[in-house]
């Protein structure tokens, strides 16, 4: 949540941005607000501004609406008003009290702080919000918990108040779907964005650990190696997310997270849509963003939406600068200077402020840093080779020196305090070229031409940085040496000379030169004698001898021509002696494991003792054996530890069952996999079949409960015991509360029998219930139920209720075969979800195009399909991944006919839409048969009843006030069949009194004569003045409408039965369906007048009728 300081900044911010006030002045109202503070009165920085003269109340009023801000509140009477309705000169004062108001968000927000969020504690889009972590103008962060993935994350939620914004919510989920395709270690993940219960959100990784500003804060600037690290790691992932046409546009210290307090840095904030204010007439920039301008590309504080990415760019180099030495380029003494300086560009070089960081490095920064994007690097890509070319391994552990004097200095001279060149300084400054801006290229070829070999081990000083010492600054021996460096030099000549002469005189030319012979014989011998005696002692493996001879000779051969071979034998056989220590050591920890397995302590010492070969022989081959050994000692550790706990837990698994603690046992499982997976990652997929088994161990003990209980439950029933039968089943359905609470998919196994129960329970209290329902209702009812498990595409559901209806249909002899059809559609419905995945694996190789939902194209070869993700190689060669859920649903659709051929895809297409309450009839024209005609008259139903705008209950069981009596006795009466109760009318009329939005519309109800012979009449308006009137006789054959001399088919209808009739009204056409069949339709009808087109139903008198459940339903 914003406080008030920050709130405070925004608006400084904002007048300086729109060109309301200068910074100077916004910069003097925040001293004289602190001022005011000191001296204990409290006054706004807007207040400050108007009433300097700086701001006028209408832009003031145009900073808060920007802000969000709409309310103004006083807090003395409490009163309240709004913003825009406030006239000139009321904006800071009650218009009844005259005290001072605050200026807040809208009513909305304020009355949502005055109470607990509503969504703590609830689960959405399969994530349990568990707390609020941030908020910003448009949206509130949540922390929560992933059920699925078992995670933490953070879920951003969307503020009612915005959802009236049409572009927003279109940007905010446009943002954060980009943002889910980037995937890289140092980038927070987007998992997931959409709308579910009215919520639009966005699902974001989470990750605890101290931010970039904290560390800074608390440890001062980073040390040089590290923060060129951190920021080679930063640009490799917003590289990434670069290359996915995703900018980030907020990165700056907060949003630079290290994980577990490691150097290795996760950016957040990626995805996150930022409200943009809209312009204001007469103001410069097309958006304004509400944020800290010390991180941000002056163009995207000018104008937010002109901001690319090298704007990205323009960040990391200030998060560079802040790293290195400790605040921010723009460091001022408030926000708004910040922002100015910022927006001039006035910010000091990174190498006349620090002391130790290579010049490469400063070169970088100075461009990133760059006012104009077109003057700093065009792409993360050159950022990354430059700072490669440094090579960060190689740079100093140190942190830079940094000049305190330089903290908030202005690069250029101030225009207020002009400096004047001296005369030789303008000499030189005319000869001097501006130095052009280095490329990447120009800095790898820099630093592998200036930095010598090994110049980073040893601590020194680049020679191009060392700056040669001057005349005056040489030490006093060094000038003597200089001074007589001739003379030294004719002395040593001379001192060559005689000593040559006198080799000469003396004739010892001649008997060195024979003594260089014998030497060089005496050597031929000694390494044939050495070779031999070598050969020998490797036949017996020893070599100890041979090292020790070979340097003796070679030491008294060290001036002949064949030293060079003393040497090499003594140094291939200390390689010799030195492989043979190696697999001596080898054999004997084998030795020492085989013989030492099993016993107690084996594995810890036997880790110390691998660890220590290790250590000893590092360099050897033999290491990476020992290494893998390690790993399988380890992996055997975490095995025996594991399996330890996966018995405890079976131990108390069972104990639960046993106690009938069904639902903890079954999570207990899962709860113990999971620690398992995080504790021995590389063991636990060995004990996955032991999990599995828990699992259906508690299914089984579950199951064999609830028939045990079913079977008392019906015991009891029998026995007219309902309570204690519902007693029994109670505990096993009461399991439906974890189904609430967001756990259906982790307890699905024992939520089913769950479900079970409950449906028992219904059943029972259903028969308790003076007997069963009527065919006809339960028959309905199945239909329904199969209907939406249809529409969830629960197929499995969806047969077994189909089935039992058409049993039932057949049993009790209701005239429709509907089930049976739908049991057909069902199939191929079911058949139609599936037939584009077997298609596309049977396409692998061959030639295919589809097209995302994003308008995308993708043509070429499919080289690989896993039934989610699809692998195309398009013409560049290049293998493009397609997620198939991305791809628009017209291919999908295409695949399915495909594969199933024209005419079965069509049926499967129509018979799917159908069932998910979409489709159109012309799916299926020009396809024959019967099967296909039900179809199609079955989508032109769906297609009527999805054109239902309303439905209005006129009569539902208790008050019928939506009906008039025109001279009939009405009453409610209560009936003893189980159904509830029924209008009862004897003479006159009942008139439907609510005007019709449409004249089409569908009528039902219930119907049963129960006394007399006349028939019921139900006036049917087709305008405001045109009706036509149906004829329901108490018994008989035939129902009519009587102004188009129309009959039905035959019907029998006998006095006392219930019936279910239902009347469409569209375009001046009337269809009368009884019981669930089509008996009566006429067409272009001519209606006679009337005075008010009203329902109306009318009985003669003597005669009773009995009336429920009158629904209406009006047509769009």
């Amino acid at each position: 949540m914003e406080g008030k300081g920050n709130g405070e900044e925004q608006f400084g911010q904002l007048a300086v941005t729109l060109g309301f006030a200068s910074p100077e002045q916004v910069s003097e109202a925040i001293r004289l607000q602190r001022r005011l503070a000191q001296e204990g009165q409290t006054k706004s920085l807007s207040r400050i501004l108007v009433e300097r003269g700086v701001l006028s109340v209408e832009q003031a009023k145009q900073i808060f609406f920007l802000q969000g801000k709409s309310l103004l509140v006083c807090p003395s009477c409490g009163s309240r008003f709004n913003l825009a309705t406030s006239v000139s000169g009321d904006l800071f004062r009650c218009r009844l009290c005259g005290a001072a108001v605050n200026v807040v968000g809208s009513s909305e927000e304020l009355q949502r702080k005055q109470k607990d969020d509503p969504l703590i504690g609830l689960t959405l889009a399969g994530c349990r919000i568990q707390e609020v972590i941030e908020e910003d103008a448009i949206s509130r962060s949540y922390k929560g918990w992933q059920v699925g993935p078992q995670r933490h994350v953070i879920m951003r939620v969307l503020k009612r108040r915005c959802l009236r914004d049409a572009e927003l919510v279109k940007r905010f989920l446009k943002e954060a779907e980009a943002a889910t395709k980037v995937r890289h270690p140092a980038i927070s993940p987007v998992y997931d964005a959409g709308q579910v219960g009215g919520y639009f959100y966005s699902c974001h990784g989470y990750f605890e650990g101290p931010t970039l500003k904290e560390r800074v804060e608390s440890e001062g600037r980073l040390p040089i190696k590290l923060a060129a690290g951190v920021m080679l790691r930063l640009v490799n992932g917003v590289l990434t997310a670069h290359r996915h046409k995703v900018v980030h546009r907020n990165i700056r210290p907060e949003n630079v997270v290290f994980p577990g307090a490691k150097d290795r840095p996760v950016l957040l904030g990626l995805g996150f849509y930022r409200h943009i204010a809209r312009k204001i007439e007469d103001t410069p920039g097309a958006g304004v963003l509400l944020g800290s301008p010390e991180f941000m590309a002056p163009e995207q504080i000018e104008n937010y939406s002109s901001s690319d990415e090298r704007s990205d760019i323009f960040s990391l180099g200030a998060l560079f600068f802040y790293m290195l030495v400790g605040h921010s380029p723009f460091k001022a003494e408030n926000s708004v200077e910040t922002l100015a300086r910022n927006l001039k560009g006035e910010r000091p070089h990174l190498a006349d402020i620090s002391d130790g960081i290579p010049e490469e490095i400063c070169q970088i920064v100075d461009r990133m840093l760059e006012r104009s994007p077109d003057r700093r690097f065009s792409s993360l890509e050159e950022v990354k080779a430059a700072l490669e070319a440094i090579g960060v391994d190689a740079l100093p552990l140190r942190k830079a020196g940094v000049d305190a004097s330089f903290v908030g200095r202005q690069q250029p001279p101030s225009a207020l305090e002009p400096i004047a060149p001296s005369k030789e300084a303008e000499e030189r400054l005319e000869l001097q070229e501006p130095a052009p801006q280095p490329s990447p290229e120009k800095l790898v070829a820099d630093v592998r031409g200036k930095t010598p070999t090994g110049m980073a081990e040893e601590g020194g000083i680049p020679p191009h940085l060392q700056t040669p010492l001057t005349e005056a600054e040489k030490p006093e021996w060094k000038k003597a040496l200089l001074e007589k460096a001739p003379f030294i030099a004719l002395g040593v000549i001379a001192l060559v000379i005689v000593a040559v002469l006198a080799i000469k005189l003396s004739g010892g030319g001649k008997q060195g030169a024979t003594t260089q012979e014998d030497a060089e014989v005496a050597a031929q011998q000694d390494l044939k004698r050495l070779l031999s005696f070598a050969k020998e002692c490797e036949k017996k493996g020893s070599y100890e001898a041979v090292v020790a001879r070979a340097r003796r000779l070679y030491s008294r051969h060290v001036n002949t021509s064949l030293a060079r071979l003393f040497l090499e034998v003594a140094t291939r056989f200390e390689r010799l002696q030195q492989e043979k220590k190696v697999a001596d050591d080898w054999d004997s920890l084998r030795r020492w494991l085989e013989e030492n397995k099993g016993k107690s302590g084996y594995l810890e010492e036997a880790k110390r003792r691998v660890r220590e070969f290790i250590r000893l022989h590092a360099g050897h081959a033999l290491a990476g054996e020992a290494r893998r050994l390690l790993e399988t000692l380890q992996k055997q550790e975490s095995m025996a530890k594991a399996a330890a706990e996966v018995d405890d837990t079976e131990k108390q698994i069972k104990n639960l069952c046993q106690e009938g603690r069904y639902i903890t046992a079954y999570k207990m499982v899962g709860v113990q996999q999971l620690r398992l997976e995080q504790c021995y990652r590389q063991v636990a997929a060995e004990f996955t079949q032991r999990f599995r088994r828990m699992r259906r161990f508690v299914e089984e003990q579950a199951k064999k409960s609830f028939e045990e209980a079913k079977k008392r439950a019906l015991l009891w029933e029998e026995k007219g015991q309902i309570d204690k039968a519902l007693e029994e089943l109670a505990p096993i359905a009461g399991w439906l509360v974890w189904e609430r609470r967001g756990e259906k998919e982790e307890l699905a196994p024992l939520l089913e029998l769950a479900h079970e129960a409950e449906k028992l329970q219904g059943e029972i209290r259903a028969r308790f219930k003076r007997g069963m329902m009527r065919a006809r209702v339960v028959f309905n009812a199945l239909v329904e139920r199969a209907f939406n498990a249809a529409a969830r595409k629960d197929f499995a559901s969806a047969q077994k209720l189909l089935a039992r209806a058409d049993k039932l249909a057949k049993d009790a002899k209701l005239p429709t075969d509907i089930a049976r059809k739908m049991l057909l559609w069902l199939s191929l419905a079911e058949r139609f979800c599936t037939a584009h995945i077997d298609y596309l694996k049977g396409s692998v190789g061959k030639q295919i195009e589809v097209e995302t939902k994003s308008n995308i194209p993708y043509r070429g070869t499919l080289e690989s399909f896993d039934g989610r993700e699809l692998g195309i190689r398009v013409q560049t060669g290049r293998v493009v991944s397609v997620r198939l859920d991305d791809v628009k649903e017209e291919y999908v659709r295409r695949f399915a006919r495909l594969q199933m051929g024209e005419r079965e895809g069509r049926l499967g297409e129509a018979a799917l839409a159908f069932f998910t309450g979409g489709g159109d009839a012309a799916l299926l024209e020009g396809t024959a048969g019967d099967l296909a005609k039900a179809l199609r008259q079955e989508l032109k139903e769906r297609a009527l009843w999805n054109r239902v705008s309303r439905i209005v209950c006129v009569f539902c069981g208790a008050s019928f006030r939506k009906l008039r009596s025109e001279r009939a006795r009405v009453s409610v009466v209560r009936l003893d069949d189980g159904f509830g109760s029924a209008l009862r009318l004897s003479g006159g009329s009942l008139v439907y009194t609510e005007p019709f939005s449409s004249y089409e519309y569908i009528l039902r109800f219930q119907f049963c004569c129960r006394k007399g012979e006349s028939a019921l009449r139900v006036v049917l308006p087709l305008g405001a003045r045109r009706a036509v009137t149906l004829v329901v006789p108490a018994s008989g054959k035939h129902l009519s409408l009587q102004e188009a001399q129309s009959v039905s088919e035959n019907v029998s209808i006998r006095r006392g039965e219930w019936y279910e009739i239902e009347v469409r009204v569209v375009a001046s056409s009337v269809a009368v369906i009884l019981d669930g069949r089509k008996v009566l339709e006429a067409k272009n009808l001519t209606p006679r007048r009337v005075s008010r087109g009203r329902i109306r139903l009318s009985v003669e008198k003597g005669t009773v009728w009995l009336l429920r459940q009158i629904y209406l339903a009006e047509l769009k």
